[in-house]
């Protein structure tokens, strides 16, 4: 039988410590390009942008203290709430160009992260995304901008 942590909690399992599996990476990643294809090429639609959102603050959760580009996802949240002002006006879901750059540049880094992330720190962060991709929840992006 296993002891409890000094925190309760009960010690991490060596899956829950290795990082993902690979073809559940490559399957997320593989959706999560899609996502970002069908966006580009203006079949956007909300499916797209949860999927986009989701690939945003799981990447935000997933950060490391000291990200070197931490505007990337200020960038990328903007880019998609323009996309989504855009189709709430009734103009195409699409991107410009540099909010097209905004989120492949989030999705390539994203893709490391899914790389290397240990399973239990990837569902901790999915815990936390699900919470603020619930009505009525606040963006932690936002929220963490006008902190500063």
């Amino acid at each position: 039988m296993r002891k409890a942590s000094s925190r309760g909690r009960r010690p991490l399992t060596k899956a829950q410590l290795l990082p993902l599996p690979a073809d559940q990476v490559r399957r997320l990643s593989l959706k999560h390009h899609l996502a970002l294809a069908g966006l580009r090429d203006g079949h956007g639609e909300l499916d797209v942008i949860g999927t986009l959102l989701h690939v945003l603050y799981l990447a935000y959760f997933l950060r490391d203290a000291g990200d070197a580009d931490p505007d990337r996802y200020y960038r990328a949240e903007a880019a998609l709430d323009q996309c989504v002002a855009r189709a709430e006006r009734g103009e195409p879901w699409t991107l410009t160009d540099d909010e097209r750059m905004a989120i492949e540049q989030l999705v390539v880094a994203h893709d490391a992260q899914l790389g290397t992330v240990p399973a239990h720190r990837y569902l901790e962060a999915w815990e936390r995304v699900v919470r603020v991709t619930a009505p009525g929840a606040r963006s932690p992006i936002r929220a963490q901008q006008l902190e500063h």
